[in-house]
């Protein structure tokens, strides 16, 4: 197709016999064959403990939410060492792959010093017959697992990537987010699952691609703007040469570091190539050129000795970097770095700061695991301008007597290095700042005796009638009032089922009666492992009618240790003695297995499979309704009592804060083991008599516009997400441009709020996601920011005025503790907007004695109000 689009003719694109949807057909059934099961073993015993984040140092702090803003620097090996290279592989029963691909692990072991990491590459995924012609989302990517040790031998490096590699391929047809469920690596937004260093490579020559660039421009982008990786490096055979391509974000990475990991790289293949095969990593080391010094920092060097001989006696290093800030006196910033104590180093600063920009004093200078210097670590320190500060304070105060040779006085500047580079004063900000001597003059003192008090109350909640205080009382009144109502299950073909509120209310009674067979008592814990459908929610309500408190944990594909998920269920069931699982009948015998013989597993199935019911004359008074799992991100996950009356208050305080109704319809789809969806929607609507909509999570996974396709189709009002669905969102839509004619009908008039949750809400992402649908007619305020926790039932504020009052902007002043609520154009970081607390909940900040403080002082967050949990179970 690119010879015909190339010389101008018209492409002839023949039909072929298979699809796409029979790949995807094949693949599923692949997953559930003996063969799919192996592979999905041995990826996870393959990845079991491995490091889920490997970085090449960056020169730029990582953004909290990846930017996929990527460029591409090429690089090649010539003729002469390609010949050598194909020589070397043929000696050594390697292939010209594993060669290149040991250079780049070498390369990143050198930089990092980690010897256990990830790297991906990709496979075209087109091994069936067949399907070499169709057009389709084929490539799944594998991980290669990379051991670098400094002690191994070249032979034993060589033979280590080769044997990773023939096994990736061997089992290159699990899928690859298949592979990322069963690690199950904590979310970050910053960063691509498993693996943030891609490796490619591009079996081709000269003939195949002869349009200059062809590879640079195409083949290593992924996307409308670049590989979503830190790195990749995508490696083309050309038949006489290798063409390296390095496409990286621009976010993390300066071109001139990118070029250095090239040159890097480079050496270590030269290295390879010169070096016995009996030889260590260790041995290779310390001729490796990519972080030697530049021409000028070496001259620098030799300046800096001839001007203070005493260098001689200590370790120190120079280095060099451009400066971006267009308006610096300076093309570059030249430091030294000397191995001293303060005292020596104040000795030495004074001749040195007419030849360097900053000289900074150090205990010892950093070294990589090869005893080199390590100077990405020597960048990370905050680099000062010492000397255009000094010279500033010099002329700011030309009346007093220098008591050091550069005319400052040595109290008049304290220099405290952070990690976060901070701008120093020009000598005009100097001038208008200063009163006296800057020695004498103590930090100006942080007013804040006028400002408010931090302590935030909500108003009065309006009082009622009739309203219930047990949540199953609140099921029944919400059955007999709108009987027609209930949840809409939408399956993944779009088929639905309408399951009402009083089927709810009726199963639940006979669920209640099979867990009274099963001799559960008021105050088990009853442990949900199921399907979220119609039965789910029975047995659930059928637990709170009976007193018993309801927990629900997220199913496991595979039940053994290294599955994630499986052994956060065995660590809860066995956290708690008075506890019983009710599992989906499937899952009886292999949930019994894992647990072992001390725990009782019941048949959720049988639970409702009988015509018995379960009415109490009165419902239990334990007020503890449910109990929700935390994160567990500080080890075993806590049970959080959730009550019914924290629960009802929540649900009557933001419908009247949100101005919830009736005649509303939400939509979630969220997974039921996190406390949003069991309490922020579901919950609510029931209590509040509100028609529901569940769509299944794997498909909006898949497919992010599905969720906006069907709230314009349900006439939905409410919903909700975090924040890195809106982002999917968002690059969803770009993405389909105008390819997908649905969108064409989309309207979403209807929506008046989608709640942002769960974790960090991103401003841009926001801004991006409202204006993206605002053509759909979303409402500029409907991204409601909210902020609440699950041991205080949930969202507890919530910012209705986004399109106005997005974020708070925020100034530091000369008390650490003390922030100044500023301008957007004066601020130096901000956070956004949640928004004030809703009736019957206060927030206060206190200091570490419990003492309310003002706004602006950074302290420890309290909250009162009916909603917090009476505590931890565990």
């Amino acid at each position: 197709f690119y010879q015909q689009a190339a010389q101008g003719e018209a492409l002839s694109v023949q039909p072929v016999a298979a699809t796409y949807r029979q790949h995807v057909e094949w693949q599923q059934a692949f997953m559930d064959s003996a063969r799919g099961k192996h592979e999905r073993f041995y990826w996870q015993q393959q990845l079991n403990g491995a490091p889920l984040a490997i970085s090449l140092p960056e020169d730029l702090p990582r953004p909290p939410l990846l930017k996929l803003e990527a460029k591409t620097r090429k690089h090649s090996v010539s003729q002469q060492h390609y010949q050598a290279i194909k020589q070397f592989c043929k000696q050594q029963g390697i292939t010209p792959f594993v060669f290149v691909q040991t250079a780049f692990q070498l390369m990143v072991h050198h930089h990092t010093g980690a010897q256990d990491f990830l790297i991906g590459t990709p496979t075209m995924g087109r091994a069936r017959k067949g399907m070499d012609e169709v057009v389709g989302d084929f490539a799944n990517p594998v991980v290669l697992r990379a051991t670098v040790q400094p002690q191994l031998t070249l032979r034993s490096l060589f033979n280590g990537v080769k044997r990773t590699l023939l096994a990736a391929m061997e089992h290159q047809e699990c899928p690859f987010p298949i592979v990322v469920q069963d690690c199950n690596p904590p979310r970050d937004s910053s960063r691509t699952p498993l693996f943030q260093l891609m490796f490619v490579w591009h079996q081709g020559n000269a003939e195949m691609m002869p349009k200059d660039g062809f590879i640079q421009e195409v083949l290593p982008m992924s996307g409308p703007r670049g590989a979503p990786y830190d790195v990749m490096l995508a490696v083309s055979d050309l038949g006489d040469h290798f063409e390296l391509n390095w496409t990286y974000q621009t976010s993390l990475y300066r071109p001139e570091t990118v070029d250095g990991f090239a040159r890097d790289t480079l050496h270590w293949m030269q290295s390879l190539l010169q070096a016995s095969v009996d030889d260590s990593v260790a041995q290779l080391a310390p001729g490796l050129a990519a972080t030697s010094p530049s021409e000028q920092e070496i001259e620098l060097r030799a300046r800096a000795l001839a001007l203070e001989p005493r260098l001689q006696q200590h370790d120190f290093t120079v280095l060099v970097d451009q400066v971006a800030d267009q308006t610096s006196a300076h093309a570059t910033f030249q430091r030294l770095f000397i191995a001293c104590s303060p005292e020596q180093g104040q000795s030495l600063q004074a001749p040195l700061l007419a030849l360097f920009q900053d000289v900074v004093s150090l205990t010892e200078l950093p070294r990589t695991a090869t005893g080199e210097v390590d100077r990405w670590a020597l960048r990370q320190l905050t680099a000062l301008d010492q000397q255009t500060l000094r010279h500033a304070i010099q002329d700011c105060y030309p009346q007093q007597e220098p008591q050091q040779p550069d005319g400052a006085h040595q109290q008049d500047l304290v220099i405290l290095r952070q990690r976060q580079l901070l701008p120093t004063y020009s000598r005009e900000e100097l001038s208008t700042k200063s009163q006296g001597s800057v020695g004498a003059a103590p930090p100006r003192a942080v007013d804040i005796d006028t400002r408010p008090d931090a302590w935030m109350v909500g108003s009065d909640l309006p009082a009622a009638t009739g309203q219930a205080e047990h949540l199953f009382t609140a099921l029944q009144q919400t059955a007999h009032r709108a009987p027609e109502k209930g949840f809409l299950f939408v399956s993944e073909n779009g088929d639905e089922l309408l399951y009402t509120y009083a089927q709810l209310e009726q199963d639940a009674y006979r669920a209640a009666a099979g867990l009274r067979q099963s001799e559960l008592k008021p105050g088990d814990i009853l442990l949900l492992q199921m399907r979220f459908d119609a039965r789910f929610f029975a047995v659930w309500w059928g637990a709170v009618l009976c007193g018993i408190r309801p927990l629900v944990v997220a199913t496991p594909e595979h039940y053994h240790e290294r599955n994630g998920v499986a052994q956060k269920l065995y660590n809860v069931a066995h956290n708690f003695e008075a506890l019983v699982i009710a599992a989906d009948r499937e899952r009886v015998d292999s949930t019994r297995t894992w647990l072992g013989d001390g725990k009782q597993v019941v048949d959720a199935d049988g639970l409702l499979q009988h015509d018995q019911h379960y009415r109490p004359d009165a419902l239990s008074d334990d007020p503890v309704a449910f109990l929700q799992l935390t994160s567990g991100s500080t080890g075993t996950p806590k049970a959080i009592q959730i009550t019914h009356r924290g629960i009802l208050h929540h649900v009557v305080a933001s419908a009247h804060f949100n101005d919830y109704s009736a005649d509303d319809v939400s939509l979630n789809w969220l997974p039921f083991d996190h406390v949003v969806p069991i309490l922020t929607t579901h919950l609510k609507d029931i209590i509040l008599g509100i028609q529901q909509v569940q769509l299944p999570t794997a498909a909006v996974l898949a497919d992010p516009l599905l969720w906006l396709r069907a709230m314009s189709r349900y006439r939905v009002n409410f919903s909700w997400a975090p924040n890195f669905a809106f982002q999917r969102v968002v690059e969803a839509l770009r993405n389909s441009g105008q390819d997908d004619d649905s969108l064409g009908e989309l309207d979403l008039r209807c929506v008046k709020i989608l709640m942002n949750a769960g974790e960090q809400v991103l401003e841009p992402v926001v801004r991006d996601f409202s204006a993206a649908l605002s053509s759909f007619g979303l409402h500029p305020d409907a991204v409601q920011p909210a902020f609440g926790m699950a041991e205080a039932c949930t969202c507890m504020t919530y910012n209705n005025q986004s399109s106005r009052q997005l974020s708070v902007y925020f100034r530091a002043t000369h008390d650490l503790a003390v922030v100044d609520v500023v301008e957007r154009e004066q601020a130096t970081h901000g956070f956004i907007d949640l928004g004030p607390v809703i009736p019957g909940v206060e927030v206060r900040i206190t200091d570490q004695q419990n003492q309310l403080v003002k706004e602006g002082v950074i302290g420890r967050m309290q909250i009162r109000g009916p909603v917090i949990t009476p505590g931890y179970l565990n």
